[in-house]
């Protein structure tokens, strides 16, 4: 009874189990990334989507990629919506454990857990979504033993799982939201190159973003090769001497570049 309803719920999420030429475990390499899976599974690969499973079914694994020229940038609005198309998709029941944000090889990604109740049988379901500028890489695994969402097996499959198509290796810069045939693609490049402008985060570069006061005297401070200047700041309201734009204020006023903004000297960035 176990095995049935545990190889019904996890093709109603997707993992889907043909089984045509088995092979033992090893490194198994899809579009853009490679994977090592124990010999503990039995591993099937169909197109470069990977599925394994062992314990007859009660504990499986997809791995896939899918072309990704969207531009899609993982944020905790995508996160939000990502749950509830997964609840819509694959059934009510799925109950959600946890959600978080995460980093791997190099692209960043999303991290879900959900468990599913079914007569009387719980089933466990992490689901990993992992985004470059070229593929979106999907992991999902599949147990009926709630230990295995925290297993050493489950974790080292997944610090194995390479991905080589990186923003970094492949579009040569590490920003999810410039296309590499956009066109200011060179200019962004170019800048992040020469430690001009490091972007938003360590994945998004906002090019639609406006430029603020801070942001302009920042870009003009590393042009000049970012020069130290002594002394504090002069505005009230430039205080925190941790915020990136804090020296090039300094720099920027004391070469008569910028000054405060209305009669009260303010910086207001």
């Amino acid at each position: 009874m176990k095995k049935k309803v545990l190889l019904s719920i996890l093709v109603l999420i997707g993992v889907v189990l043909f089984f045509n030429g088995v092979v033992n475990a090893a490194t198994y390499t899809g579009d853009g990334y490679s994977v090592e899976i124990p010999n503990t599974y039995t591993v099937t690969v169909d197109d470069s989507i990977i599925n394994a499973k062992k314990d007859g079914g009660l504990t499986a694994i997809q791995i896939s990629s899918q072309s990704d020229d969207s531009g899609l940038v993982l944020t905790q609005e995508y996160l939000e919506y990502l749950i509830e198309e997964f609840k819509s998709q694959y059934g009510g029941s799925m109950v959600l454990i946890s959600d978080k944000m995460i980093e791997h090889n190099g692209c960043i990604g999303i991290e879900l857990k959900y468990k599913q109740l079914q007569s009387g049988i719980y089933i466990y379901a992490d689901l990993y979504q992992f985004v470059s500028d070229n593929y979106m890489y999907i992991l999902i695994f599949g147990s009926s033993s709630s230990t295995y969402s925290t297993s050493t097996e489950k974790n080292n499959i997944l610090k194995s799982f390479k991905i080589k198509d990186t923003v970094v290796s492949s579009n040569g810069i590490p920003f999810t939201d410039v296309a590499s045939n956009s066109w200011y693609y060179g200019a962004v490049e170019y800048v992040y190159g020469n430690n001009i402008i490091k972007g938003t985060n360590d994945y998004t570069f906002a090019p639609d973003q406006n430029l603020t006061r801070a942001m302009l005297v920042t870009i003009l401070h590393r042009m000049e090769g970012q020069p130290y200047v002594s002394g504090v700041s002069k505005f009230p309201d430039v205080k925190d001497t941790s915020a990136y734009y804090y020296v090039a204020v300094k720099w920027a006023t004391q070469n008569n570049i910028v000054s405060g903004y209305d009669t009260r000297k303010l910086w207001t960035k």
